[in-house]
């Protein structure tokens, strides 16, 4: 099984995403690995790991949902993405963030597989997160709306994620939400503004956006 693992990993792509957005004191000891099916599209800007390094800490395109194995991750940096631990990348994944983004990602940050993170502002994810597949978190919606007088009336806004967060599938969360620690986001539920509760499942959509059950934890 190790050497399975081992034979998954492009190698090529690994050394030159390490060797190109770390310092070599940290290179060197490869906490970057990439699998196949990752596409890089850009690496113009700048990657931090603010943790102890070590080796394959960050698994970025490896598969663990087997009906994702023919799907591309997606990596384009071109702002900045601090790691601060352990974290992996599923299969089928993107990560874009734009020249002006900031992306903060906790310790054991884990997407199953076809989560896509767009970050044109900034981005924070706390610990222990959790996304299953087929997730959407965006903090702009890319496109200006402008009214007659030139002002912008949808501006990105900050998207913040607490730690101990577990997102259900094809949930979206779209700019300026905000979710509190150790809570459950039901699936399909689109969320648009702040919760502030902790140990809660939140769900719905639109004017539907509520909290759905109190005093829960949860556990993989």
């Amino acid at each position: 099984m190790k050497l399975k693992y081992y034979f998954q990993i492009n190698w090529l792509k690994s050394f030159c995403f390490n060797f190109k957005m770390l310092p070599f004191k940290d290179a060197v000891k490869l906490p970057v690995v990439i699998f196949f099916r990752t596409k890089i599209r850009s690496l113009r800007g700048k990657v931090n790991i603010t943790s102890p390094v070590s080796h394959a800490m960050i698994k970025i395109g490896r598969c663990e949902v087997s009906h994702f194995q023919a799907r591309s991750t997606i990596l384009s940096i071109d702002g900045t993405v601090n790691f601060s631990g352990k974290a992996s990348l599923g299969r089928g994944s993107a990560l874009e963030v734009g020249k002006n983004g900031t992306l903060l990602l906790g310790n054991r940050f884990r997407t199953t597989a076809g989560t896509t993170i767009i970050c044109e502002e900034k981005i924070t994810i706390g610990d222990e997160f959790l996304s299953s597949w087929d997730n959407l978190i965006m903090d702009s919606d890319h496109h200006d709306i402008i009214d007659f007088s030139g002002k912008v009336m949808n501006p990105a806004c900050p998207v913040t994620i607490g730690s101990h967060v577990w997102l259900g599938c094809r949930t979206t969360l779209l700019k300026g939400c905000t979710l509190p620690d150790n809570c459950v986001v039901a699936s399909g539920s689109v969320l648009t503004r702040a919760f502030t509760e902790s140990n809660t499942v939140i769900g719905g959509c639109g004017k539907e956006q509520t909290i759905l059950r109190q005093n829960i934890t949860w556990k993989e």
